[in-house]
């Protein structure tokens, strides 16, 4: 990933956990924190360190080649009520919610279909869209389980 300075004309290249890209920056408690592919990272922006999550999706079958391979998490979203991220995941038919401190998942709620964005709702109420944004659903931070 390549930090861009507009000030100073400096460009930083940051390494990051995942090998397939990277999407979805947030500005958070003076921190980036961005999904890279299968992994949940956050960057320092004084220091530039880098933590990042193990990774968050297990290998699938890509049935038109017939080779295992990776799957990529959706767009995370803060939750307030829950103080963690949610971190929906298309392959794996739940939203994972992870802690600030360590990246790792705390608890899943199973919610079916393929999530890959979320709203979540002053009463707990998960508005979901599914991947790849064909249909919605909805769930509730109610139905977390710990991990």
């Amino acid at each position: 990933m390549a930090i861009y300075d507009v000030a100073s004309e400096e460009c930083r290249i940051i390494e990051l956990a995942g090998s397939y890209g990277s999407k979805n920056p947030i500005m958070y408690d003076s921190r980036l924190w961005i999904v890279n592919y299968d992994h949940f990272c956050r960057v320092d922006l004084e220091t530039f360190e880098v933590s990042s999550s193990s990774r968050l999706q297990p290998e699938i079958l890509n049935k038109e080649v017939g080779r295992r391979g990776s799957a990529f998490v959706g767009v995370p979203l803060l939750s307030i009520a829950l103080n963690g991220w949610l971190i929906p995941r298309p392959y794996s038919s739940d939203i994972l919610l992870i802690d600030f401190d360590s990246l790792e998942p705390t608890g899943r709620i199973r919610c079916g279909g393929r999530p890959h964005a979320l709203a979540e709702f002053d009463d707990g109420t998960l508005f979901i869209i599914n991947h790849p944004f064909d249909s919605f659903q909805q769930a509730s931070i109610t139905d977390l389980e710990a991990l």
